[in-house]
């Protein structure tokens, strides 16, 4: 459920209470639409164009320019052979303690490939391997990889030179004793007379039971005199693949360091905010005031990748001073697609100084794995002090429940885990527990409706003596009400106080790392064997349709799910049986009141198979088992008070009133005298 479908949501629920209040006081009221409050970022557009004039212009470059020689400084093409093999860093194998293969191009020393190994991409699939990264295509077939460079720009020199394409001498992967594998990539920059002006290295090195990758830009100044670097182009993560078919939840987030001791000022922008099918090469420019870019990176509902400048132990300056991230959309097609994916691109920029024969390097680490509160709020991690958090998915209706009970639920859940191993098992535990937890008020809920069945009687009698007068009539049915303990409101207490626990599950399966792939079910069985998904009983792409499609308000519809269906015909029963009880009473006390419940018998289930359809099948399975609850809850209970009823009708107990005493509204006791002395 996204914001969109919140506010469909929100806005049906409001409408459906119009129509039953309307129809009981004859006004119609029209409920003004609710938004939710949005991070603010600003959003520029300009023109792509070949080659960037310089790193403070908001521009793009479509194709990344190949090596020009002219007059001016260029770098010394290097043509990697046709059969050349790409390089690898990292395995597959869970075991080995790597978190990731990563596959670099040797074209563009940029990374070709992500594939987790902790992680499947389908939960059907016998390997791991999830797609993280991989390369992308512009309107001009030009690809692009992320940790790609751009053009470097000079500060003594008019024209920049590219690092893009055909420009790198690879070496071998070397690893050192701590089992550390690397890979250096050079480039040689030469002036107009050929001589070598600049050397410098790209070197990558990745380790064992560690989430990021390092990647160092090592530059010799190999002339007598000084070189000024002023920026260089930095391409970012590429290729984030959309996770969720419901909706697209591919976001750029860009952190800034503020001003003092503060947080992390976020930025964050969906990928539906810079798409736009009239305009392919339309670029989104986050950025803020005098504020440098701490880190930059995408994600989607469950992975991210994130990169950030790594300073020396002395600290160091911040070398992404040009304080914007551009983005722009590759693989455009006329509607947004799974195929489409974000490019991002930023400028390594410090007015750097090499003097002559001396050295300087920048050294960048890229996050590359699951957005996991487990990772990013360890003791002591690097990631909680960067504020690597802001990354998670955050469900708009999380608005209406609590923080502390969103992580209550889901510590509960992980508890009961570690004890069954299974999270269906688990949810369906936590709906005993919360039942049990609830039994005194749907209990009293009962009493509640009880009572409304003896009310009829009493109320003839006084709709007949104050027939003829409207204002008398209503004070003397609410002073009837108060009498006899009847609150309206109790009846329907039992669901509203689930409700900010649905909403908390809801958060808890639908965007945490830990729910993924974990079912009911093991994962070789056809149904529900994840239940951070539709439950899918009947994927459409049996029959051929590969992508899923919206009907009315239902979004991404991909499969036939019987778990809303099933929680629709439990929400009805459970509607239908509350109703036998007050029916009657309700017919003689308040019709208005008799429509609206029959209006809601119809209504309220039909509103959960609309919304719920799509809705992750942990958060089905839990309401669904607790409505199924709740109604054998109700039998038993109402069973209970009618043998206390004929009980009490025979004199043998007074359990029953003793039962209405304690639900009756409470005498205060009088307050003694003061006593003056």
């Amino acid at each position: 459920m996204d914001q969109d479908q919140f506010k469909s949501f929100i806005g049906a629920f409001l409408l459906c209470m119009a129509i039953m209040f309307g129809y009981q006081y004859f006004v119609g009221k029209k409920q003004a639409p609710q938004t939710q409050p949005q991070e603010t970022v600003n959003q520029s557009q300009a023109p792509m164009t070949v080659a960037p004039p310089a790193p403070a212009e908001n521009t793009m470059s479509v194709e990344p320019p190949q090596p020009q020689f002219s007059a001016k400084w260029s770098v010394l093409p290097v043509y990697p052979k046709p059969d050349a093999e790409p390089v690898v860093l990292g395995q597959l194998d869970p075991e080995s303690g790597y978190k990731a293969r990563i596959v670099i191009d040797p074209v563009s020393t940029g990374l070709k490939e992500v594939l987790l190994s902790e992680y499947k991409y389908k939960v059907n699939d016998d390997h791991t391997g999830y797609p993280l990264i991989s390369q992308a295509k512009d309107e001009q077939m030009v690809v692009y990889s992320s940790l790609m460079l751009g053009m470097i720009h000079f500060s003594d020199q008019a024209s920049p030179c590219s690092l893009s394409f055909n420009v790198w001498e690879p070496s071998e992967v070397e690893v050192d004793d701590a089992g550390r594998e690397s890979v250096r990539f050079t480039a040689t920059v030469v002036n107009a007379e050929q001589q070598p002006v600049l050397k410098i290295h790209k070197i990558y090195r990745y380790e064992a039971n560690n989430y990021e990758l390092s990647m160092d830009l090592e530059m010799e100044n190999l002339s007598e005199q000084a070189v000024g670097i002023r920026s260089i182009d930095l391409y970012g993560p590429i290729g984030l693949v959309r996770e969720d078919p419901r909706n697209d939840r591919r976001i750029l987030t860009a952190a800034y360091h503020p001003e003092g001791n503060g947080g992390y000022e976020v930025s964050r922008t969906a990928i539906t905010k810079i798409y736009d099918s009239k305009n392919p090469l339309k670029v989104i420019t986050t950025e803020t005031d005098n504020k440098p870019v701490e880190w930059f990176g995408v994600s989607n509902k469950f992975f991210g990748a994130v990169v950030r400048p790594v300073y020396d132990a002395d600290g160091g300056v911040n070398f992404f001073q040009d304080n914007r991230v551009r983005s722009r959309i590759l693989n455009h097609s006329d509607t947004l697609t799974p195929d489409n994916t974000i490019l991002t691109q930023t400028n390594i920029s410090d007015q750097r100084v090499i003097q002559p024969k001396g050295s300087s390097s920048y050294r960048l680490a890229l996050y590359l794995g699951a957005v996991d509160t487990d990772i990013f709020d360890a003791k002591d991690s690097i990631y909680a002090q960067l504020g690597y958090d802001a990354l998670m998915y955050r469900p708009s209706c999380a608005i209406c429940t609590f923080n502390w009970l969103n992580l209550a639920v889901l510590q509960i859940l992980k508890w009961i885990y570690a004890v069954v191993h299974n999270y269906g098992i688990a949810i369906i535990f936590l709906v005993l527990l919360v039942r049990f937890l609830l039994h005194p008020i749907t209990k009293k809920s009962q009493v509640n409706m009880q009572k409304m069945s003896k009310l009829g009687p009493k109320m003839e009698e006084v709709k007949k003596k104050y027939a003829n007068n409207p204002q008398e009539l209503q004070r003397q049915t609410m002073a009837l009400y108060k009498e006899q303990g009847w609150t309206p409101i109790l009846g329907c207490l039992p669901m509203f106080l689930q409700m900010p626990i649905w909403i908390a599950l809801y958060t808890a399966v639908d965007s945490n790392i830990a729910m993924r792939h974990k079912g009911l079910f093991p994962a070789g069985f056809f149904w529900l064997n994840d239940l951070s998904a539709p439950d899918r009983l009947i994927p459409f792409s049996l029959f051929g349709l590969n992508q899923p499609f919206d009907l009315f308000i239902i979004k991404g519809i991909d499969a036939f799910n019987i778990l809303p269906i099933l929680l629709c015909i439990a929400m009805f029963l459970q509607s239908k049986y509350s109703m036998q009880t007050q029916s009657k009473a309700m017919a003689s006390t308040n019709p208005q009141m008799e429509q609206q419940q029959k209006m809601m018998l119809y209504m309220m289930p039909a509103m959960m198979l609309i919304f719920f359809y799509t809705a992750p099948s942990g958060l089905n399975l839990y309401i669904m088992a607790s409505t199924f609850g709740g109604l054998i809850e109700q039998h038993y209970i109402r069973k209970h008070l009618k043998e206390l009823e004929a009980a009490e009708n025979e004199g043998k107990v007074t359990a029953t009133a003793k039962l209405s005493s304690r639900l009756a509204p409470k005498q205060k006791k009088p307050k003694p005298p003061i006593k003056f002395t």
